[in-house]
């Protein structure tokens, strides 16, 4: 059993109202519980703006049933002279995959605390580039691979410690000084869950405004082409007027007031 900001529960039950997503394009409805999902999150955006490492999960938060599922992919019931690896219920098993899964109700994935990493290295590879250089960020907002080290030999799989989170009350450091009282205001939750939003916001903000500039440059090319258009007009009567006989530069004043009347809208709706 577990408790949690009030709820109590037991492995592979955690309750949806203490989930969170965690950002990224991951392999999934990846969440987590809410402080480990709110650690991961800010150890991400570390990690990208360090060392431009863009983290992905493909294991998260795991129901029982998830796990029973994994642990039957990998193993198998003890027979005769077979090598034991674990039990379940009091039933030996025989591991048979390439990755293990811990017994059902035993997994730090199913209290919501564990993530395994995308491109972290093979079985027993601690030395890829990815992980040396994100792994020291990732511990210090709580991320502990210790499991992973051990008889599992996983590189990918994190375990997330509140205790060891030296990060989790910093104050963000994205949120402008320069917003003196309207930051003095705001509790320190509030802040974090602020520099949470602003990493969520900035992909997407970003892709607005590549679609602004995409927008603008339509609308540029728009007003020069009516602009040319409006110079062959002009132009074009005032050679018809000099061919039958009337002044050209009456014309072109004639011209010259009605285009002031005329009014050109841009819309930037697609």
């Amino acid at each position: 059993m577990a408790t949690y900001a009030g709820k109590t529960y037991t492995n592979g039950n955690v309750p949806a109202s203490i989930l969170a997503p965690l950002d990224g394009d991951n392999y999934g409805n990846a969440v987590l519980r809410l402080d480990a999902a709110e650690s991961y999150n800010r150890a991400r955006a570390e990690v990208k703006a360090k060392t431009g490492v863009v983290l992905t999960v493909r294991g998260w938060n795991r129901s029982y049933a998830e796990q029973v599922t994994f642990y039957l992919q990998r193993h198998r019931r003890a027979g005769a002279g077979d090598r034991v690896c674990c039990y379940w219920n009091g039933v030996p098993y025989v591991f048979t995959g390439t990755a293990h899964a811990a017994p059902p109700g035993t997994s730090n994935h199913g209290w919501g605390l564990a993530v395994d990493v995308v491109d972290f290295g093979g079985v027993g590879n601690f030395s890829h580039p990815r992980r040396v250089a994100s792994i020291a960020i990732l511990k210090k907002h709580g991320w502990t691979d210790d499991e992973g080290r051990g008889s599992i030999r996983e590189p990918w799989h994190l375990v997330y410690n509140p205790a060891k989170d030296t990060q989790k009350n910093a104050t963000p450091t994205l949120i402008p000084a320069s917003t003196g009282g309207f930051m003095a205001d705001l509790t320190e939750k509030q802040q974090r869950q602020m520099f949470h939003n602003v990493n969520q916001t900035e992909e997407v903000v970003r892709r607005l405004e590549e679609d602004m500039e995409a927008r603008r440059e339509a609308d540029l090319k728009h007003q020069r082409a009516s602009a040319a258009r409006e110079r062959l007009l002009v132009e074009g009567m005032k050679t018809l007027a000099g061919s039958v006989g009337v002044d050209p530069k009456t014309i072109e004043r004639l011209l010259a007031d009605a285009f002031k009347n005329i009014t050109i809208t841009l819309s930037t709706e697609a």
